[in-house]
């Protein structure tokens, strides 16, 4: 007869203790695919928020005090010359979710380049 206040236990190996692991083990997968990186890539919306805000940088750059309506111009125009460009195509499908994330708070054009870049 058991003791009470002791559990039973199986020695390792045991198939008791190995048909315990079978469950976690099938849900650990998804945890792990989850918060690995797996998350929504970006849309074609979001990387023209993208590239509007680095055309705004740009120009913020080159004209301190650039009134507004000049630089919606030049974003219109970036978007224009984008629509026929590979690379500019391939966005939703090389820019992570992270990199967009990181660009989108970066505080100069510098630094939205270099969240895409690493």
């Amino acid at each position: 007869m058991r003791a009470l206040g002791r559990r039973k236990t199986f020695p390792r190996g045991t198939a008791s203790r190995s048909r315990l692991r079978g469950p976690w083990a099938l849900l650990a997968v998804p945890c792990v695919a989850l918060f690995s990186g797996c998350s929504k890539p970006i849309d074609r919306a979001e990387c023209d928020q993208m590239l509007d805000r680095y055309v705004g940088f740009l120009m913020q750059n080159q004209e301190p005090g650039v009134p507004f309506e000049e630089i919606r111009k030049k974003q219109r125009e970036a978007r224009v010359k984008a629509e026929s460009s590979s690379e500019f195509a391939a966005c939703t499908d090389r820019v992570s979710r992270k990199q967009y994330e990181c660009a989108m708070q970066a505080p100069n054009a510098d630094r939205l380049e270099q969240c895409l870049v690493f």
